[in-house]
């Protein structure tokens, strides 16, 4: 029983591994914003020298991407990096479906997580986007090492872990939000009421005190580092300003001309702006930038909500992924027992509650949308267990057709020759342009 058992965990492992080999074959994975270009360049030496010095992420991670640089400078190591961790958290995931779902059912959930999942993060990368649901699956990992008392499942949860923190802070804190809940209910609702479980209270609180400890010590300790200079510092300032501005959708001139006019800014420096060129430092300096900012500023904390809407309508509308992860969260409400509805519930509230802080921090852009989405999904799919309700049963035979129609419904342009024409018409460019490569520094941003 349990080598079948085993084989069917096997046999999730391999679904998934199929879906990440046909999502970078078949589909044309990209950046679909520049930020993980700049921070390539940065690391790559395209402004000068190779410096580990970026905007929001480590030292100790930068420097390991300018290393990886030097020793192999023709591939994105940036992206390649991001690949490898969502591929680790993706295969996590599946086992960890798989485990707490055996046999026939188990296999089912965790192709249709696959499936629908790991497509949509694979073929458009952007680090705000992938790390806090990397983060989110690293804590899960560590919840499953205490489950199954396996040491391996704990490093590679750290490992996951860490990885998010140095690439971005928020988005761990993002991950960790979504775990806290999932945590809160292993402890009350399977560990406290089980008297065989209740070792497992205090090995929880021990082994996140711990992981938790470890991640947090990292981040801070960068500013030991001898390249945590005052250059970095007023870089991350001015870098945290700009991006107030430039991520969000800007008042208008006509509206807020007096406050433009005064702060220095015409109608072509705006334009400027909206293209994120801001090339001219002492035009758009912090004071500038700063001026700009507060035009949105001193709202109250309906107009910020109904600002993040706005903002992002277009997003929300036009993103199925969104809403077909609400709805299968949904359809687990439905379906699943009484008490194992919380960790779904936890899972929507909890994408709620980082939307509304992001808000409030005027930091709530569409990449954080894509990431709170696939924390929803993978928080709902990681509460499903087949013994505890007979529904489990039946999201597995109703889901995996579903997600599978939807992945060929959504990607059916890209599966019918648009990557082999792609990637021909792209060689052609890139010929024309290698007749000058003396002069130019060419990066993908289609390919890693």
């Amino acid at each position: 029983m349990e080598k079948q058992k085993t084989t069917f965990h096997w046999m999730s492992i391999l679904v998934c591994c199929a879906v990440l080999v046909l999502s970078a074959v078949l589909l044309v994975p990209q950046m679909i914003n520049n930020d993980d270009m700049v921070i390539h360049s940065i690391t790559a030496g395209v402004f000068g020298e190779k410096s580990p010095q970026l905007a929001h992420t480590h030292l100790l991670y930068g420097n390991l991407l300018v290393t990886l640089q030097q020793l192999v400078p023709s591939l994105n190591w940036f992206e390649v990096l991001q690949v490898l961790w969502l591929s680790l958290a993706f295969l996590a995931m599946a086992w960890i479906i798989a485990d707490a779902n055996p046999g026939w059912v188990g296999l089912a959930l965790s192709a249709g997580y696959s499936i629908f999942v790991v497509p949509y993060f694979i073929n458009e990368l952007h680090n705000t986007k992938a790390m806090p649901l990397v983060g989110f699956i690293g804590l899960l990992c560590v919840v499953q090492g205490i489950r199954k008392k396996k040491l391996s499942w704990v490093i590679l949860g750290l490992l996951l872990s860490l990885a998010t923190a140095l690439v971005r802070w928020h988005s761990f804190l993002i991950g960790a939000i979504f775990a806290a809940g999932l945590c809160a209910y292993e402890l009350l609702f399977r560990f406290l009421p089980d008297k065989e479980e209740s070792g497992k209270v205090w090995r929880m609180v021990v082994t996140f005190a711990l992981v938790l400890g470890v991640v947090f010590a990292v981040n801070q300790g960068e500013g030991y580092l001898p390249q945590a200079n005052d250059n970095l510092t007023n870089y991350r300032e001015y870098n945290g300003i700009r991006g107030g501005v430039s991520d969000f959708v800007l008042p208008s001139y006509e509206e807020h001309y007096v406050d433009y006019v005064n702060a220095g800014i015409s109608p072509n420096d705006l334009r400027m702006i909206e293209t994120w060129n801001f090339a001219d430092m002492e035009k758009f300096d912090e004071q500038t930038l700063q001026a700009i900012a507060e035009m949105k500023g001193n709202r109250s904390f309906q107009e910020k909500l109904f600002g993040v809407w706005q903002d992002n309508a277009d997003t929300l509308l036009k993103t199925p992924f969104l809403w077909v992860a609400l709805g299968i969260c949904v359809l687990l409400l439905v379906v699943v027992k009484d008490c194992n509805k919380l960790p779904v519930l936890w899972s929507v509230l909890a994408a709620v509650l980082c939307l509304v802080l992001m808000a409030m921090m005027g930091r709530a852009t569409r990449w954080i949308l894509y990431g709170l989405g696939g924390c929803m999904v993978s928080g709902a799919f990681f509460s499903l267990k087949e013994e505890e309700g007979k529904g489990t049963k039946w999201i597995a035979v109703l889901l995996l057709p579903l997600l599978l129609g939807y992945d060929v419904y959504s990607y059916r342009d890209q599966m019918t020759g648009y990557a082999e024409s792609f990637n021909y018409e792209a060689g052609q460019v890139y010929r024309e342009l290698r007749k000058d490569e003396e002069n130019l520094y060419l990066m993908s941003g289609t390919s890693y």
